[in-house]
């Protein structure tokens, strides 16, 4: 009976320190827990650092392009001049006697760097009987065609042409009809031109063509020399 008084005794008081343990022994590990879980970012942490702003990429995208765009804008003047056919500084007009006159006239041209169309007017005859023989043509000349020194790329040129290119009497005169016209032959040529101070600046010019026309009994040959002044 002692024996068992005694046990219950031991058990009594054993039984509140074990409990004790595996409740230090739990806290313990919770505590563990906790000090391995990592911290979690602050707000504040957050808030330093930088967000990307759209609008302000955008901005600077747009200004980057503003000034690209700058940059190029000289070229592509350049370009779109070089391009345009109805440029005002490319108009021109010029005075002499030859083919790219028409004869003894004028012309109207438009002219790039090693380029020149032209659009000409003049007379190829003329007598106090006959009057005189005028007439229109177009042509087209262009340098830069030999193998030159660059100094003179644009001053040598070859042209085509298409127009009056001389004059012929309507009829032969006689002593019962001794009236006549002179009238203008039209055909094609083609030509050389020397300008002076090159094909794009004003100056003198000097040429010759080799001129075919359809003449009234046959087709006509002709050599028409050219001597003007382009403005």
């Amino acid at each position: 009976m002692k024996s068992l008084i005694l046990l219950l005794s031991i058990l009594v008081v054993v039984n509140p320190c074990l409990a004790q343990e595996q409740a230090s022994e739990e806290q313990t590990v919770t505590n563990d827990v906790v000090e391995a879980t990592p911290a979690q970012p602050l707000p504040s942490d957050e808030s330093s650092q930088p967000i990307d702003d759209p609008d302000a990429q955008s901005d600077d995208s747009q200004t980057q392009n503003q000034s690209k765009g700058s940059e190029s804008d000289p070229a592509e003047a350049e370009s779109a001049k070089e391009d345009s056919f109805f440029a005002f500084d490319d108009f021109g007009y010029g005075l002499g006697f030859g083919i790219l006159y028409s004869g003894l006239g004028g012309n109207i041209n438009v002219t790039k760097e090693y380029d020149m169309k032209y659009a000409s007017i003049g007379c190829l005859g003329h007598s106090s009987e006959g009057g005189l023989a005028c007439g229109l043509g177009v042509g087209w000349i262009r340098t830069n065609l030999f193998d030159v020194d660059p100094f003179y790329a644009d001053k040598h040129g070859i042209g085509i042409y298409i127009g009056a290119v001389g004059s012929e009497k309507s009829r032969e005169p006689s002593n019962r009809f001794p009236e006549y016209d002179n009238e203008t032959v039209w055909g094609l040529a083609g030509s050389y031109h020397y300008f002076l101070n090159g094909i794009e600046e004003p100056g003198t010019n000097l040429g010759a063509s080799f001129v075919i026309g359809d003449g009234r009994d046959d087709t006509e040959f002709g050599l028409l020399l050219q001597v003007g002044y382009q403005f």
